[in-house]
């Protein structure tokens, strides 16, 4: 393989992918390559009252921008709203402005605690099942 394999692979793809997310023209795709798209922006919100409901959160976010989706997390057995969720901001602009806004705000009696969503962390040490790589013979 040549030497600038992996990044002319890179290059090819990223078309395909701006195609692929509705970045139709040349120019379109060219600006996708450079960040030139405001993307969607995930803010965590916590300390949320249990009976915050989704429809709650979208007014109250969308006073600072379009609100893209928003997704109260729940227990899996219950039902149960945990106290946190997520809010995605069609803009980076709209996002900050929430962020900066809201964080602290009382709703529902609780002060939330609103920031920028982290990835969740993949943990890659986790087998499929089955024990992993253990051997039966110490």
């Amino acid at each position: 393989m040549p030497r600038d394999g992996p990044r002319l692979r890179k290059e090819r793809i990223k078309p395909v992918v701006g195609r692929l997310l509705g970045f139709g023209t040349a120019g379109e795709q060219a600006l996708a390559r450079k960040g030139g798209f405001d993307m969607a922006k995930k803010i965590y919100v916590g300390n949320m009252n249990y009976n915050t409901s989704e429809d709650t959160l979208r007014q109250l976010f969308a006073q600072y921008g379009e609100v893209v989706s928003v997704n109260v997390i729940t227990d899996r057995y219950t039902g149960r709203a945990k106290g946190f969720g997520f809010v995605e901001m069609a803009t980076e602009d709209a996002a900050r402005s929430a962020m900066t806004a809201l964080n602290g705000k009382e709703v529902d009696g609780r002060q939330l605690k609103v920031n920028e969503a982290n990835e969740k962390p993949r943990d890659s040490n986790r087998s499929a099942g089955g024990g992993g790589n253990r051997s039966r013979y110490y």
